[in-house]
């Protein structure tokens, strides 16, 4: 079940950085703010998504338990942050 998990992820994480790419340069062709924030919100979620990554092969690689959660403790800050951010700017 690991191996199958860590697999998905990885492919999922692939996806995620080939629709980046494409993303980033729609917006530079294109130059619409929109299209700028949604290749910032995709490269977010390519980052988070490499930080479950991480931990869970750290987990099932070397049986560091304690990786997972800290990939989820790095999730949250990151999103307080981002949130904060978007409170003052909006």
């Amino acid at each position: 079940m690991t191996v199958l998990a860590v697999s998905a992820h990885t492919y999922w994480v692939i996806a995620l950085i080939i629709g980046l790419a494409a993303a980033l340069v729609v917006a530079g062709l294109l130059a619409i703010l929109i299209r700028s924030v949604a290749s910032i919100e995709r490269s977010v979620d390519g980052l988070l998504a490499v930080a479950v990554l991480v931990g869970l092969v750290l987990n099932a690689g070397l049986g560091w338990w304690w990786a997972d959660p800290l990939a989820g403790y790095v999730i949250l800050f990151y999103g307080l942050k981002e949130g904060r951010a978007a409170l003052r700017h909006g």
